[in-house]
């Protein structure tokens, strides 16, 4: 159970720096300005070589899910998580 808690740490904690990050460039630009998940990944995929978001289709509910702010599917995700894998006195 540890490794959960783990994981839902780790995401948690990448949420949290999205939302910062989607702060400060709504502050710099004025405007709301929020990074969604399809560019993120896209982002990441760029940088490591793994098949990007462009390979799911951007079709139904994953087409969806990608244009949704990043930092509420992580966020959500590891809440999530850590509340089923919390510890129980």
């Amino acid at each position: 159970m540890a490794i959960f808690r783990f994981i839902a740490l780790i995401l948690l904690a990448a949420g949290l720096m999205l939302a910062g990050a989607d702060i400060f460039t709504t502050l710099e630009g004025g405007a709301y300005a929020a990074r969604s998940m399809g560019g993120v990944w896209g982002t990441i995929a760029g940088a490591t070589g793994i098949p990007g978001p462009d390979s799911l289709g951007s079709e139904g509910i994953v087409g969806m899910i990608m244009g949704w702010p990043a930092y509420a599917i992580l966020g959500g995700i590891g809440l999530v998580l850590a509340l089923l894998f919390r510890r129980r006195d």
